[in-house]
């Protein structure tokens, strides 16, 4: 880089091995804690998280999701999981 360029990227503090990791808009909040919607061969199946680290765009889950869980954003229908 020369005097004057801008750089603009990400700084990679932390790294944790194994994570399972959803989209921060994967993840909605009940009088009962997290949950997330989870699709199964059956439909749509809400499910209680335990959370971990996050920042502004991914969340870890240390409990409550497999890591090839497919799972539901914000804007997708709750209503078939309950």
């Amino acid at each position: 880089m020369r005097p004057g360029m801008r750089f603009v990227g990400k700084v990679e503090v932390r790294r944790i091995a194994d994570a399972v990791l959803v989209p921060v808009d994967a993840v909605f909040a009940t009088p009962d804690g997290p949950v997330a919607v989870r699709r199964t061969p059956f439909g749509l199946r809400e499910t209680r998280l335990r959370l971990g680290e996050r920042n502004e765009e991914l969340v870890q889950v240390l409990d409550g999701l497999e890591p090839n869980d497919r799972v539901e954003r914000k804007g997708a229908s709750r209503e078939e999981g309950k």
